[in-house]
């Protein structure tokens, strides 16, 4: 309990707040060390009744534990917004069988950073947790948020504390420096870093999360540090966002439906008003319209025979698409032809951020930050009586 609560006040120097995952068995068990972590700023969210492996419970006994958990959570004055199954296990027969509204978030896929994995021999027990975790290399998959079952699945990054010190043997000063470059990677390719740490080595991560968050000011563009109700809140509303497209005067113009949070990023147009340095080729546009020199619209235009899912996949990165005639006025098509030549989706994605075409999108995340951080901690137990049970 101290480590955890140590950590917690770690992280508060550098205005971050975690979110916690507990079993409502542990949450029962310990209600004043969880009230406290709540008053400090803490999410606390659902992870089973107890630490069993949902996907290999009977649906209609997961969805129980879920739901139980939640109302003894609500019975302590907590609002629970999403959950987590212990060892990410999930079932698509169990999300599909949630109620609406249940929950606004999930966090149960987990992208292995396979191509900056640490330099060591990797042992059994993190092996086998990969296994567990149904692990998605980071070479084919992007690990940013998606609406998944009616809720934000929002994913996680792999490998976690227990695998980092238990598979790799690895002391906590080069956890801080393997986390410091998952951090400066993921912040490359501009995504989530879900950070995963469990209570019982809440003690050895602390150092490693106050190196860690002394680094961020020094990032650019910034980093977005957020719990996960705040990362699915905005998600949400991203999703959200659209243009319209005015033609006035023999000219055009872009109108940004967005709320005043938004990142709206463009590049290789020249726009008089107000913007300013971003990341690379892009500039962040300071304002909500936008007249255009030119008749070709910097967007992504798909053809009729373009299958939906690849237009989702863009959408969810910000990338604005219009169908219809207004697609080959499009600086970039997309066509079934173009997508079948790409091994997955993240080769798509690759192909446009390559192109030097004139595009304007939305960034992934508010206020021109380029990346975002949640530090989330899995409390399976706190103590030996809580395993046993």
């Amino acid at each position: 309990m101290r480590g955890i609560e140590a950590c917690v006040s770690t992280l508060a120097e550098f205005n971050c707040r975690p979110t916690f995952f507990i079993p409502a068995a542990v949450v029962q068990d310990h209600p004043v060390l969880i009230h406290r972590l709540h008053q400090a700023g803490a999410e606390i969210a659902v992870h089973g009744f107890h630490h069993l492996d949902l996907s290999a419970l009977p649906v209609e006994v997961a969805l129980d534990a879920l739901q139980k958990s939640t109302q003894i959570l609500q019975a302590a004055g907590i609002e629970a917004y999403g959950f987590r199954g212990p060892y990410l296990g999930w079932s698509k027969a169990l999300l599909e069988s949630m109620p609406a509204g249940l929950f606004n978030y999930s966090s149960n896929v987990a992208i292995y950073w396979n191509h900056i994995a640490p330099n060591r021999p990797q042992n059994l027990f993190s092996k086998t947790l990969n296994h567990l975790y149904q692990v998605k290399p980071s070479l084919n998959d992007i690990c940013i948020p998606k609406m998944q079952f009616g809720m934000v699945e929002i994913p996680v990054c792999i490998p976690d504390d227990l695998q980092l010190h238990d598979g790799f043997k690895m002391p906590p000063s080069k956890i801080f420096s393997y986390w410091s470059q998952m951090l400066r990677e993921i912040h490359k390719r501009g995504e989530l870093f879900t950070l995963v740490f469990h209570s019982e080595l809440a003690g050895i991560c602390a150092r490693p999360f106050r190196e860690l968050l002394r680094e961020i000011p020094y990032i650019t563009p910034s980093v977005w540090v957020a719990r996960m109700s705040e990362i699915s809140d905005w998600w949400l509303r991203k999703s959200g966002f659209d243009v319209e497209i005015i033609e006035r005067s023999s000219k055009t113009w872009i109108r940004f439906n967005c709320s005043d949070d938004a990142t709206i990023l463009f590049r290789g147009l020249k726009i008089e008003k107000s913007f300013e340095k971003w990341d690379g080729h892009y500039d962040r546009l300071l304002c909500k319209e936008v007249q255009l020199d030119t008749e070709t619209l910097p967007l992504i235009g798909f053809t009729a025979n373009t299958t939906a899912p690849i237009k989702s996949f863009l959408q969810n990165q910000g990338y604005i698409v219009v169908q219809g005639e207004l697609a080959q006025r499009c600086a970039t098509v997309i066509d079934q032809n173009i997508i079948s030549e790409f091994h997955n989706e993240l080769d798509i994605a690759k192909y446009i951020a390559s192109s030097s075409n004139p595009l304007i999108r939305f960034g992934c995340w508010p206020n021109g930050a380029k990346s975002a951080l949640s530090i989330t901690g899995d409390i399976d137990a706190l103590s030996l009586f809580d395993y046993a049970d």
